[in-house]
């Protein structure tokens, strides 16, 4: 038995429809292809909700690792202007 979209396909080919308008077979087939009620709504919305829950939690400890190097660079630099300050002011570098 056949589906919808192989009759179609059948009659686009038996017909010659393809060198008349190719653009539209292609977009014809490309719509033939994807089936309506291959996911549902629900199910999508809840799949984009856990995608954006991982991006926020993955961003927040992103953030948290670079505000600890850039605590880390504070404390280095703090640390390389206490020496320099304390070396002698007619020292030659």
């Amino acid at each position: 038995m056949y589906r919808n979209s192989e009759i179609i396909a059948i009659y686009i080919y038996r017909t010659d429809l393809l060198n008349v308008l190719p653009e539209s077979i292609k977009c014809m087939e490309l719509l033939l292809t994807i089936p309506i009620t291959s996911v549902s709504n629900e199910r999508s919305f809840w799949t984009l909700n856990r995608i954006i829950s991982y991006l926020k939690c993955t961003m927040v400890q992103d953030r948290l690792s670079r505000i600890s190097i850039e605590k880390k660079w504070r404390l280095m630099e703090n640390y390389i202007l206490g020496l320099l300050m304390s070396l002698p002011l007619n020292h030659v570098y």
